[in-house]
C-alpha cells in the first residue's frame, strides 16, 4: 500500500521545558489511514509516520524528495523538513 503526505490541518508538539524545541508532527498508519489524515508544517519541523497495523506500508513523498523503507508494524520512518530545501 502507498502512502503520501497532505498538508492541511497544523500538528505540532513542543516541549514547554525548551522554547527552543524542535517542532515535531507525528502521523499514524492505523485501518488503512493516515491519523490525522492532513498535517502542515513549517521549514525545520521533523515528522514521524508510525505504522501501527500489522500490514507492512511504504512513506512516499509525491514529489520525490524522500521515501521510507517498508515499515512494518510498529516501525517508524522519520523525515525533517530542511529549511535550506524547501
Amino acid at each position: 500500500m502507498l502512502f503520501t503526505v497532505m498538508a492541511c490541518t497544523p500538528c505540532f508538539a513542543e516541549d514547554s521545558n525548551n522554547a527552543a524545541a524542535e517542532a515535531v508532527a507525528t502521523v499514524s498508519m492505523d485501518h488503512s489511514t493516515f491519523i490525522p489524515s492532513e498535517i502542515t508544517i513549517t521549514p525545520g519541523t521533523t515528522v514521524t509516520w508510525v505504522n501501527n497495523e500489522t500490514m507492512p506500508h511504504t512513506v512516499v513523498d509525491p514529489n520525490k524528495g524522500f521515501r521510507s523503507k517498508t515499515l512494518v508494524k510498529d516501525a517508524k520512518f522519520f523525515h525533517f523538513y530542511n529549511p535550506w530545501r524547501l
